[in-house]
């Protein structure tokens, strides 16, 4: 299972969306909005079914409006990782 700490959870976003975005990883700024990223509601709703098969979470759609950069969601999912019974 991966890692649910904070940190590992925006190494795998900044990745996830360095590669969606066509640019290097370490460019992309974990407190800036996802729409200032360039990033459309398709996009956002593909990060959010990516979060899900990889930490097998159930995420609502609306997530990123929610919590609207790398750092805010970051921090929300591994808020629910902790908080998550383990198996």
């Amino acid at each position: 299972m991966p890692s649910n700490n904070e940190a590992d959870v925006r190494l795998w976003c900044t990745g996830y969306l360095g590669t969606a975005l066509r640019r290097p990883a370490d460019r992309i700024d974990p407190d800036a909005d996802f729409a200032s990223l360039g990033m459309d509601s398709a996009e956002m709703l593909f990060l959010v079914t990516a979060l899900e098969d990889r930490w097998g979470l159930d995420l609502p759609s609306d997530l990123p409006l929610d919590h609207p950069s790398v750092a805010a969601l970051s921090r929300h999912i591994a808020a629910l990782l902790l908080a998550k019974p383990q198996a």
